[in-house]
């Protein structure tokens, strides 16, 4: 499992560099990543992550 940590760690961050320019369309969804990318940092849960993800969105863009 050691030697598979980088390899993991090298495509995880390839992800992040192909996806990220495609997805962060403006300021708003650019500071969701930011403060998502923060939280995971300081390992919170990820279902947190999701869910806080999922309430900002609803109220950014929700139509209501």
């Amino acid at each position: 499992m050691t030697a598979v940590r980088p390899a993991i760690v090298a495509l995880l961050a390839y992800v992040v560099y192909d996806v990220f320019p495609h997805n962060i369309l403006n300021w708003h969804t650019g500071l969701i990543a930011v403060i998502v990318f923060v939280l995971a940092v300081l390992h919170r849960h990820p279902a947190l992550l999701i869910v806080l993800c999922a309430a900002a969105g609803i109220l950014l863009y929700a139509r209501i």
